[in-house]
């Protein structure tokens, strides 16, 4: 069975950010049991907004709907995992 963990980015680069702000730097990674399968790193969102979340899901719908783009990275990698498995 999948799992989709978005986790804080261990190694950010935030030298291109506005330094006026506070910034998070997201990695979505796709396991299959233990296995990595698929990742995704260095999403950007500002820290003070609410549309980003860490965290474990069993499907791209578990991820709230306030954080669209991470939902279309989980979307994305799954079916890229899925159709490399037909």
């Amino acid at each position: 069975m999948t799992r989709i963990v978005i986790d804080f980015e261990p190694y950010p680069d935030f030298s291109f950010c506005d330094e006026d702000r506070e910034y998070v730097a997201l990695e979505t990674l796709l396991y299959d049991g233990d296995e990595l399968v698929g990742s995704l790193s260095s999403s950007m969102f500002f820290a003070d907004e609410d549309n980003w979340i860490t965290g474990t899901f069993n499907t791209p719908d578990d991820i709230p709907a306030r954080c669209p783009h991470l939902r279309e990275v989980a979307t994305d990698l799954v079916a890229e995992y899925a159709h490399s498995q037909e």
